[in-house]
Formats: structure tokens, C-alpha cells, sequence
């Protein structure tokens, strides 16, 4: 709501009201403070980082991680997800968290063109 009757003072408490409040002041902070790739230079660089990305998931990779970054990815993966709550998949929940699976076969490729989709960064 609007008042007609905003004076330069009420203006100005009012803007020094929001920028001292703590969660625009955590807000500026985080989308003020430079990433390590804007630091580096190379934060536009984005076949770059989907090479990254993709040597990284990769467990065949000379990494030596194995499939330990896919894994944590797909748990992430799992954890964002709206469908932990459904009963169907509490049982790949726990073997997630569990680590009771494996994986057998993984192809992974970076801008890959897909017929009538087109490209994707990364391929999983």
C-alpha cells in the first residue's frame, strides 16, 4: 500500500530500515562477494565448466574418485526432489543414504545434441 502522504524523511527511514535489515544485509553479501571463477576470470566460460563438471561425475576419469562424485550428485539430486515423500521411492531414498547400490554402467557427455530437444550442457 502506497501513502499519499510520504515525506523525505519517511522515505529515508524507511530505505535505512531495509538496508539494515539482516536478511537484505545476507542477501547483498552473497551476491556482492566474488565466486572463485569470477576471481579466476573465467565465470562466462561455460563449456569450460561443463567439461569440468563432466570430468569430475565421470568415475572412469583420471580423477581416481570413482563413482564417489556421481553418487553425491544423484544424492543431491534425490534430496532436492518434491518426491521423497511418495512410498515408492523411500526405498531408493534409504539405498542412497545407505549406499547400497551400484552403478554398472554410466555415460556422460558434455553439449550433447539431442534430436528435436537440442543441446544440453552435460549428458548424464
Amino acid at each position: 500500500m502506497i501513502e499519499d502522504d510520504l515525506t523525505i524523511d519517511k522515505i529515508r527511514d524507511n530505505i535505512i530500515k531495509f538496508k539494515n535489515d539482516t536478511d537484505f544485509q545476507k542477501l547483498e553479501s552473497y551476491y556482492y562477494s566474488k565466486s572463485y571463477s569470477e576471481i579466476l576470470g573465467v565465470s562466462r566460460r561455460e563449456i569450460s565448466h561443463s567439461g569440468f563438471i563432466t570430468w569430475l561425475l565421470d568415475n572412469s576419469e583420471s580423477h581416481n574418485l570413482g563413482t564417489y562424485s556421481i553418487k553425491r550428485f544423484l544424492d543431491i539430486l534425490l534430496i532436492a526432489s518434491n518426491q521423497l515423500q511418495k512410498e515408492e521411492y523411500k526405498i531408493l531414498f534409504n539405498s542412497f543414504v545407505t549406499d547400497d547400490y551400484t552403478i554398472e554402467n554410466l555415460l556422460i557427455k558434455k553439449e550433447h545434441v539431442i534430436k528435436y530437444v537440442g543441446r544440453v550442457d552435460i549428458y548424464i
